[in-house]
């Protein structure tokens, strides 16, 4: 029986990674709202026509006070890759975030479910489908200006079989750091770093900036190793009775090598819920 390897698909890698951090580190991040639900989008247009990622997250805090918050969750993660590779994951998740002392806080989570692959058995020789156990476990230190996250993801390794075949799923990685710059009553100004590196010697780095207007306007730009330069653009925080919805737009416009030859898009969608 052989082996393989297979990476970005199964990673459910986006470029707006600052607005879903528990995908990589499952820890609690935002305490404003109660109910929080998150949504997005990443697909492809053109020779990667049908490649797309998709994701949905639902948050819900329990005994929420000053000095301590716990919540639990659901995430489901999408993945095609084009019209004969599918992946599916779902995950009941857990977190805490209790106060260190009056600026600083310590957050940590997990998240345990499954990973299915799905393989065309008409054009994948020895094809089906193949489902593993996964859990990521997170841990953070959250101050009003700096967050900083370090994530375990896939640490079970296990491997998709099938009947002529393995695919292992990498154990990854993740470092964050966010910093956030008030630069005066309306303009704030954050960066954004996110390592990744698994243990078949591979990394990615992303970078992103984001400028904020009147905390309801976003505007910002990304570069991400694996595949290139991108622009960002969202509406954050509008009200509406006790809710509250952001949605951010980012677009790939400056591609790497392994894309510049290839007439491709890749536009990717947030949308998150807050009550």
């Amino acid at each position: 029986m052989s082996y393989a390897q297979v990476t970005d698909h199964l990673i459910f890698s986006f470029d707006q990674f600052q607005f879903n951090t528990a995908s990589f580190a499952p820890a609690i991040i935002d305490t404003s709202s109660r109910i929080q639900l998150k949504l997005g989008d990443r697909s492809y247009k053109g020779v990667y026509n049908g490649v797309n990622s998709r994701f949905l997250q639902f948050d819900y805090l329990i005994s929420p006070s000053t000095h301590q918050h716990h919540s639990i969750g659901v995430q489901v993660y999408q993945s095609n890759m084009g019209e004969y590779i599918r992946t599916n994951s779902l995950y009941a998740t857990y977190a805490f975030r209790l106060a260190l002392s009056p600026k600083l806080e310590l957050s940590s989570g997990i998240n345990l479910g499954y990973k299915s692959m799905i393989l065309d058995p008409a054009d994948v020789g020895g094809g089906g489908t193949s489902k593993i156990l996964a859990s990521t476990i997170g841990i953070g230190l959250l101050s009003k200006k700096i967050k900083l996250l370090i994530g375990y993801k896939d640490f079970l390794n296990q491997d998709f079989i099938f009947p002529k075949f393995q695919i292992t799923s990498p154990i990854v990685l993740s470092t964050y750091l966010g910093y956030n710059i008030a630069l005066n009553q309306k303009w704030h100004l954050s960066f954004h770093t996110l390592g990744e590196f698994n243990n078949i010697n591979e990394q990615n780095y992303r970078f992103t900036a984001i400028t904020n207007w009147n905390k309801h306007l976003d505007v910002g730009a990304g570069h991400r190793t694996d595949k290139g330069t991108f622009l960002m653009a969202g509406l954050s925080n509008l009200a509406w009775q006790r809710a509250t919805f952001s949605t951010n737009l980012s677009y790939l416009v400056i591609p790497n090598l392994s894309f510049q030859n290839m007439p491709n898009q890749v536009i990717e969608l947030t949308l998150a819920l807050g009550y």
